[in-house]
């Protein structure tokens, strides 16, 4: 293994990369150079760099969004360049690259560390037996995202969360359904009373025609049913008058159900516009349980 005398360039938002990357490779016998650890106090900062960068022979660079973006990164690349240095560049972060960047062969630690960190430690000359502590670097990796990122990624979320309230509220019944429903309630239901009228206004019309064809009084002798005529006739008449109403009965019970279940829409109705506020915390599972209450509903 051939001894390194490393300069690292990086963005100072990776420094915690970085630093853990120049440690490793110290540990394996290179000299690596950090701003973090290679200026002290009072020092000149641009000189200490100069210095650095001179006596250097191979720079480590870490390529990243602020990396690219920062003019003294660029300058150490582009000075490395001149000097004719090795020049091993890692992509830490997707990002778009400057022009003079874009021919560099870079290894892209962000698709995968083992294969990228092997392509680094050679070229370093390193033994690839200690690339494990290499790859296992990428949990000091920190990704911030710009303001313009940020706020585009709130609003992604919003327009995410806004489809996916939309698409949940177009999975539940509409007002209209409820309301058409309601209606053919109200129309059945009326339809309904009107036949059980009729049905009875029939009944007490036939009951006192067939009392005045038969001549027959409203009394009845209950000692002697079956001898008296005017009592076995009254009898037979107001039993079949009875079993006539009880054809009515069938529409009034079915309309008592059809105002029951009007009320119970009107109410249904108020719970739906009450879960539209809520909608966005509700599963797919409890929007269906809310259609099979609306389905009960329908059918009578």
């Amino acid at each position: 293994m051939t001894a390194n005398n490393i300069f690292v360039s990086y963005s100072s938002r990776d420094v915690e990369f970085a630093k853990a990357l120049a440690e490793e490779l110290e540990k394996l016998g290179s000299t690596v150079w950090i701003d973090q650890h290679g200026i002290g106090l009072g020092t000149n900062w641009d000189s200490s760099i100069d210095e650095a960068l001179d006596s250097a022979t191979t720079l480590l660079l870490l390529i990243s969004k602020p990396a690219a973006k920062s003019e003294n990164v660029q300058d150490e690349v582009h000075i490395a360049k001149e000097d004719g240095k090795k020049l091993i560049p890692i992509l830490i972060e997707q990002c778009e690259l400057p022009m003079r960047w874009k021919r560099m062969q870079y290894a892209d630690f962000t698709a995968s560390p083992n294969i990228a960190m092997e392509k680094v430690l050679k070229a370093l000359d390193i033994d690839l037996s200690e690339i494990s502590k290499f790859v296992n670097l990428k949990t000091k990796l920190v990704t911030v995202k710009t303001e313009s990122e940020a706020i585009l990624d709130e609003v992604l979320k919003e327009t995410e969360a806004k489809i996916n309230q939309e698409k949940l509220i177009d999975l539940m019944v509409s007002e209209e359904e409820i309301d058409k429903v309601t209606l053919l309630h109200t129309k059945a239901r009326i339809k309904e009373w009107q036949t059980a009228g009729l049905v009875a206004l029939l009944v007490i019309a036939l009951f006192f025609i067939m009392k005045t064809i038969l001549g027959l009084t409203l009394s009845i002798n209950t000692e002697n049913i079956l001898q008296d005529r005017n009592s076995l006739y009254l009898l037979i008449v107001l039993i079949g008058s009875g079993l006539c109403l009880f054809l009515a009965y069938k529409p009034y019970a079915k309309a008592q159900r059809r105002t029951r279940n009007i009320a119970l829409l009107d109410l249904f109705k108020v719970k739906r516009q009450r879960l539209i506020r809520i909608i966005n915390k509700m599963s797919t599972k409890e929007i269906e349980e809310i259609n099979n209450e609306f389905d009960s509903l329908i059918s009578i």
